[in-house]
């Protein structure tokens, strides 16, 4: 019974993991989705029924594997952690109260179960007294 009982127990972490890696797989799908739809001159000048097909195929994907435990975050705004953000720029700013804030998010973050799978990457602000 107890060896049954451990075996259940590494077949779930084995599909948990297997389940992670192919949504951390999958992130570089949204990435190029994001990245598609930032460019707003060139989505723009798009046929609107492609648009809005592509954009539907982008909802349905972001809606299964959000039932399936993953949330994506835009940090905008927030203070810097570095547990959640990856700092790919540091602007130096005189404003002390600005010190810490993410000013340009660069990619979204992703959390699967509570856990960080990806952090967002993003500029943040950074206080430097102006001389």
């Amino acid at each position: 019974i107890n060896a049954k009982k451990v075996f259940e127990e590494d077949k779930q972490s084995l599909r948990k993991l297997a389940n992670e890696r192919l949504i951390v797989d999958l992130s570089r799908v949204l990435d190029s989705f994001e990245s598609a739809f930032a460019n707003k001159e060139a989505w723009e000048k798009v046929d609107q029924n492609w648009r809005t097909g592509v954009e539907y195929i982008y909802t349905q994907l972001v809606s299964t594997l959000t039932d399936h435990g993953l949330a994506i975050f835009d940090p905008m705004g927030e203070t810097f952690d570095p547990v959640r953000h990856e700092s790919a720029e540091v602007i130096e700013t005189d404003k002390t109260d600005q010190d810490g804030m993410i000013v340009v998010v660069m990619t979204k973050g992703l959390e699967l179960n509570g856990k960080i799978i990806k952090p967002a990457r993003v500029k943040v602000l950074s206080y430097s007294k102006a001389e």
